[in-house]
């Protein structure tokens, strides 16, 4: 019976890599999802009080939990390698450190635990800050080296330049310089605007 295909270290730590430096842009992301509500219109009823600024829960746990949980593995880091931690609790100075620890992260005693964790904070995160359904179009499968992922082609972020962000499952990204290639390998692109401009 076949079974998921089995990745290298070095897959592991490029996706775990690619997946920590996401958490940056999910803070920053959630953060941004706040800043509308706030900005949004507000209408008061005569007669009502005024209730303050209202925050949405899960923008508001999404973030703490990025924060929480990069400051505890980062805490884990500095202690079991007897190495100075980051100064302060900042997301980029966290992802930083934790890059840089990334393969002994990656070790078999902490793998499962940190990978894990890192992608569940990621799909909350995800989720909070973009809370209408992504609509996502399968175009095949990744054609990355031993990967056998089905590639997606979903609506970009706020923060991307492109229309859309093509992307498999186990998170390699195609960014539209490379979507020519994508298509002469198989992937059934429905961005010709984009793909067709590509050298």
């Amino acid at each position: 019976m076949a079974g998921k295909p089995v990745r290298t270290r070095t897959q592991q730590s490029l996706i775990t890599a690619v997946d920590l430096l996401e958490l940056i842009e999910l803070y920053e992301e959630c953060e941004h999802s706040l800043q509308r509500a706030r900005s949004g219109p507000r209408e008061r009823v005569s007669g009502s009080r005024a209730i303050g600024i209202s925050l949405r829960e899960d923008v508001v746990t999404a973030r703490a939990d990025i924060l929480g949980v990069l400051a505890s593995w980062a805490g884990t880091v500095a202690e079991a390698r007897n190495v100075t931690g980051p100064g302060r609790r900042d997301v980029r100075e966290l992802v930083r450190f934790l890059a840089d620890n990334l393969d002994w992260l990656l070790g078999p005693a902490t793998a499962g635990d940190f990978t894990s964790e890192i992608i569940e904070v990621s799909a909350a995160a995800r989720r909070a800050a973009h809370p209408d359904p992504v609509l996502r179009t399968a175009l095949g499968v990744c054609p990355a080296p031993d990967c056998h992922s089905t590639l997606y082609s979903e609506p970009a972020g706020s923060r991307t330049t492109g229309h859309h962000r093509i992307r498999c499952d186990a998170g390699h990204d195609w960014p539209p310089r490379q979507w020519l290639l994508l298509a002469r390998a198989g992937a059934r692109l429905p961005l010709t605007s984009h793909a067709g401009a590509v050298a």
